[in-house]
């Protein structure tokens, strides 16, 4: 089986308020963040929030985005990060990401 192209991604979860890991592969939603980085207004999505709407299902789904200005963390998001452990690397290995067993690269 092929390998498919993906984004993966450390984000924090605003609706159950915990860091999760975001796997992207609609390039629907790859090619609207990527021109949103490319905007001098906007640029890197690590200082703003993105929403990820989809509507429809199967094959009539549609992804769109939805970027909110720029802020700071909140201390509640700093915190998570620092106490759960993700290393992104272990997908690549078929390995659970949160397993706090293997090594995290740095």
């Amino acid at each position: 089986k092929p390998i498919k192209h993906f984004w993966a991604m450390i984000v924090w979860d605003f609706n159950s308020e915990c860091i999760k890991i975001l796997e992207i592969t609609q390039v629907t939603i790859q090619q609207s963040i990527t021109a949103l980085s490319r905007d001098p207004e906007w640029g890197a999505p690590f200082n703003y929030n993105i929403k990820v709407e989809k509507v429809g299902e199967k094959l009539d789904t549609k992804y769109s985005i939805i970027a909110s200005p720029p802020s700071e963390l909140t201390e509640e998001i700093k915190e998570a990060y620092k106490n759960v452990p993700v290393n992104l690397d272990a997908l690549y290995e078929g390995e659970d990401p949160f397993d706090t067993d293997l090594p995290n690269p740095e």
